[in-house]
């Protein structure tokens, strides 16, 4: 407001303009003041409309748990023993999920799955390189791993453990532990419980994982299955395995030097044959072989099935067991440990020790002997002396053990004890009685290596498998049965199973019933929210009276009347297709009172929810039934109304499936290239390929395209598409035109289902059929029929219940864009908004006014001071002519 600084209000006229404008301006705000009460009164009203449409959201969403009758599928368990003494909670732990049904059922923990542990053989030290002779690949859970002589028990561990990361890790944990000072060893724990274990198998020609321990050299079938082995599975029929499995140096046998079951088979190359080439190789040597499929997460594997009542094989440079026919054992270690550690200076003697150096070996003489007697490694008899100078050393006495007792190892334990290891598999009948004796052949007892000079008979010394890994054992209504883990999800549909400890002498009664309190629960959530919204409306309606005043700024609201009755009329809603005894909220025992609230007769619905479930549930919830299992209920509209739905099919849908091959042999070589769904696939095809090699083939190659090759029944080669429907075109492209003599198939030939529901045209998507949007009964209706019948194929029955009736009266309240109580606040605000500009319009137009009126009266106030003075001019200029008058 410009007033200026050079005028002070009343000055020169004496009057208090100021004040005056103030006045005038206080006077002419009265309208937008008006105004202001308006806007405040809307804002008051959008606050209540604000409070009420959060309430209604929350009752919109105690729905949620009421209007799917999959959400009423809710069971829980109750756990007993048989044995006071044991609590079945100690023992098993049960979660419930939707697929379980009412039932009791009687189980006994006989063991438990735990995950397989093994260990490698002793290293003196974690940093120390393998050396020579640790050069090669091994596969550990079908990942390679190349060890080098550079390698240290550090950085294989390393090497493990790194592949246990990332998106596909092995499922192998590595760690080092040192048992003792100077000993350390290498332990592999699998991450899963089950019998699979761990799978470890050479990948080159070296058996570096017996080398290190791991495994003995004993070979056994590896997957074997009622009439036959397999190889392990692999994820095509036509890559190298060299390249499937990522091997360093892929191994190879000429002819002759594998034989399968007496059988010599043609030379293998692991860096130039497939699965199909091994399996003709394997044909043509006269075996019984074929191609077997199987699919996980989606994926198809593939493995090549040995059929045979027995295995036997020679495995040339570890081809059988690289490819997983075979596997080695995990057998004990047996061996003999002396129980004196004989020290040097103190320090416990190691190879290099001399013998006359032993601490407490005081007659030496340079004619005693160490004689040697007992069993080798193969049971015969041995008798042998070492003769002790100046410079034997122990590796000396070593090195003579080895050469007598057969394939063994012999060494000198940290606390200087002499170990002897048996390198063959199983139990072992080696024995040793060590002396030290004269030239007399008397026993110095001055020198022991075991306190009777006797180390007895081989036993246990080292476990490779410290623990087995084992399915879980479990007896359920007296049918024994096992699983890979402790979390059992596929034992007693809808059930979980974590089993905590094993008891076979309890037996533990698992009571399977309906979850009540949680679907009160949910009744009771429903209901209170229902009340919340209630009492609010009641609330904003109520008028008082005796003091003639309104509850609530909404009152007489039209509105807010409509939400009231749009929500009552559902409550005596009767719902069809439901036993009309029991077909409305009141019926149930959820009733209404005068002032419009919900109460619960809990006694009336439990007992119901227990002798009439699917009534109680089909009140509430939406359910739908077919007469045909080729008819499935997918979903519904918010304007798909509840009834009896009949479907007719004037066209059932199909898949692009190509023309049959013209050729039902190859007689050269060939290369598909398909392309479907963005992507292709290249096959290659030798001459000589059976028909079903080529199926395998294909199918190892399409699954990514979502396609699928088979044989008709006369032989002849088929693809297809795996998704019913048009949209899903593919295309065969050959090099020879060898299959399909006229050349390049375009396939595009699926067709969509087509067909009527309640007479009303439908839209067909595949197998989907879909009610079309705006027609009165059906929009929103979504079918699948999985049938190839035409006409009539059967009906669904459709049952809306209360919950739905109330999410969709609901929706049309709260939808942000459509809502009518949506629409009423965006009214309020654009009310609110427009008042707001209309007073700023005004308060600047005030300001203006006022800033003219001051304007004004400041030229006034100058006009009179500017009068002021020429008056006291004049009045001095009179008084001085009166004064010269006077002279």
């Amino acid at each position: 407001m410009a007033t200026g600084t050079n005028f002070i209000s009343g000055l020169s006229t004496g009057l208090d303009w100021e004040k005056i404008v103030n006045q005038i301006i206080a006077i002419e705000h009265k309208r937008i003041d008006l105004i202001t009460n308006k806007k405040n009164e809307y804002s008051e009203k959008l606050s209540e409309w604000n409070s009420l449409n959060t309430k209604l959201l929350a009752f919109k969403n105690s729905l949620n748990n009421l209007k799917k009758s999959e959400n009423f599928n809710l069971f829980k368990t109750t756990l007993a023993t048989d044995n006071q003494n044991v609590k079945a909670p100690d023992l098993l732990t049960v979660s419930t999920s939707t697929n379980a049904s009412i039932g009791s059922y009687t189980l006994k923990i006989n063991s438990l799955a735990t995950a397989q542990k093994l260990s490698s053989d002793t290293f003196s030290s974690i940093d120390t390189p393998f050396g020579n002779g640790y050069e090669g690949d091994i596969i550990v859970n079908g990942r390679v791993l190349n060890i080098t002589p550079s390698d240290t028990l550090r950085s294989l561990c390393n090497k493990i453990n790194s592949a246990n990361s990332g998106e596909n890790p092995i499922g192998v944990t590595a760690s080092i532990i040192s048992s003792n000072p100077g000993e350390y060893k290498l332990i592999l724990t699998s991450d899963k419980t089950g019998s699979e274990g761990i799978k470890l198998a050479n990948g080159g020609n070296l058996d570096i994982l017996n080398k290190l321990g791991f495994t003995d050299t004993s070979r056994v079938a590896k997957n074997t299955i009622s009439g036959g082995v397999l190889s392990d599975r692999f994820l095509s029929t036509t890559e190298t395995f060299h390249l499937l499995l990522g091997l360093n140096n892929p191994q190879m046998a000429a002819e002759g030097e594998i034989v399968i079951n007496g059988i010599p088979i043609g030379s293998l190359d692991l860096a130039t044959d497939t699965l199909l080439s091994l399996e003709t190789k394997l044909k043509n040597a006269g075996l019984r072989v074929s191609i077997i499929s199987e699919t996980e997460d989606s994926k198809t594997y593939y493995r090549l099935l040995i059929e045979g009542a027995t295995f036997s094989f020679t495995d040339k440079n570890n081809i059988l067991e690289t490819l997983g026919f075979i596997r080695a054992g995990y057998s004990d270690v047996y061996g003999l440990i002396g129980d004196m550690g004989n020290t040097s200076k103190g320090s416990p003697i190691t190879p290099n020790t001399l013998i006359k150096d032993i601490d407490g070996y005081i007659g030496f003489s340079p004619t005693d002997y160490i004689h040697l007697e007992g069993f080798d490694t193969d049971g015969n008899a041995v008798s042998d002396t070492l003769t002790i100078s100046e410079n034997t050393t122990i590796a000396d006495l070593l090195d003579k053990i080895e050469s007598t007792f057969g394939n063994v190892t012999a060494s000198i334990t940290y606390d200087g004890k002499l170990k002897i290891v048996d390198n063959t598999t199983g139990e072992s009948p080696l024995s040793l009685k060590i002396y030290v004796r004269n030239q007399n052949g008397q026993i110095d007892e001055t020198l022991k290596f075991d306190s009777d000079y006797d180390m007895g008979t081989a036993t246990a010394v080292r476990k490779r498998e410290i623990t087995a890994g084992t399915d879980a054992s479990i007896t359920i209504d007296g049918i024994n049965v096992s699983r890979k883990n402790n979390n059992i999800d596929d034992l007693i549909p809808g059930l979980t199973l974590n089993l905590l400890k094993a008891d076979r002498n309890t037996n533990i009664t698992i009571n399977v019933t309906r979850d009540i309190d949680t679907i009160l629960g949910y009744i009771r959530n429903f209901v209170d929210s229902y009340n919340s919204v209630s009492s609010y409306i009641r609330q904003q309606t109520s008028y008082n009276s005796t003091n003639n005043k309104a509850g609530g700024v909404l009152f007489g609201d039209g509105t807010l009347h409509r939400v009231k009755a749009d929500l009552a009329s559902i409550l005596v809603q009767s719902i069809s297709g439901v036993n009309k005894h029991l077909s409305s909220l009141g019926l149930i025992g959820v009733s209404v009172d005068r002032y419009g609230q919900l109460s619960i007769d809990e006694n009336k619905l439990r007992s119901l929810l227990n002798s009439n479930f699917m009534d109680v549930m089909k009140v509430f919830a939406v359910s739908a039934t077919t007469s045909s299992s080729m008819i499935t209920y997918i979903s519904h509209g918010t304007h798909t109304k509840p009834g009896t739905y009949d479907v007719y099919i004037t066209k059932a849908a199909t898949r692009s499936t190509s023309n049959p091959s013209d050729a039902t042999e190859l007689s050269g070589d060939e290369t598909l290239t398909i392309t479907s769904l963005g992507s292709v696939a290249v096959i290659e095809l030798t001459q000589g390929m059976t028909m079903d090699q080529i199926v395998n083939a294909i199918n190892s190659e399409v699954t990514d395209l979502g396609l699928t090759a088979y044989l008709d029944t006369k032989g002849h080669l088929v693809i297809r598409s795996n998704h019913y429907g048009s949209g899903h075109s593919f295309t065969i492209h050959q090099k020879n035109n060898l299959l399909w003599y006229s050349g390049d198939q375009v396939v595009d030939n699926g067709e969509d289902v087509e067909g009527t529901i309640n007479g009303e045209l439908a839209t067909g998507t595949g197998q989907l059929l879909r009610g079309t949007a705006g027609k009165p009964n059906i929009d929103g209706l979504v079918i699948k029929y999985t049938g190839t019948q035409t006409g009539h194929v059967g009906t669904l029955t459709l049952t809306i219940g209360v919950a739905e009736l109330f999410d969709r009266v609901l929706y049309n309240m709260t939808d942000s864009t459509n809502g009518y109580v949506t629409t009423k606040k965006q009214s309020l605000e654009n009310s609110i908004k427009d008042y707001e500009d209309q007073i700023n319009d005004m308060e600047k137009l005030l300001d203006k006014r006022k800033d003219q009126l001051l304007r004004d009266f400041q030229k006034m106030e100058a006009a009179i001071q500017k009068l002021k003075y020429q008056s006291d001019w004049l009045t001095g200029q009179l008084e001085t002519i009166k004064k010269s008058w006077n002279l």
